[in-house]
């Protein structure tokens, strides 16, 4: 279930964030872009962040900006790869 996939939402001060750790996995083509479009609007009217955990690159046109992890030395580091809206 999607709902399952929603890890944990955290409100400090004004701020909110929603972390989401791969709830785009195991849903269609079709359906990750209803759910993207989804989130991004519901981010953007309730005026809460979004941090989305995902293996797949296609989430990448959802976001406003995103990052990629990578292992160096032994520790992980992260690349800006875009500002795609």
């Amino acid at each position: 279930s999607i709902l399952l996939r929603i890890g944990l939402v955290i409100v400090k001060g004004n701020e909110r964030f929603v972390f989401l750790d791969e709830s785009l996995s195991f849903l269609s083509v079709e359906y990750q872009g209803i759910l993207g479009n989804f989130l991004q609007k519901l981010a953007k009217e309730l005026d809460f962040t979004i941090i989305l955990v995902s293996h797949q690159d296609a989430i990448n046109q959802y976001a406003n900006i995103t990052y990629q992890a990578q292992i160096q030395d032994g520790a992980v580091a992260f690349k800006k790869v875009t500002n795609a809206i």
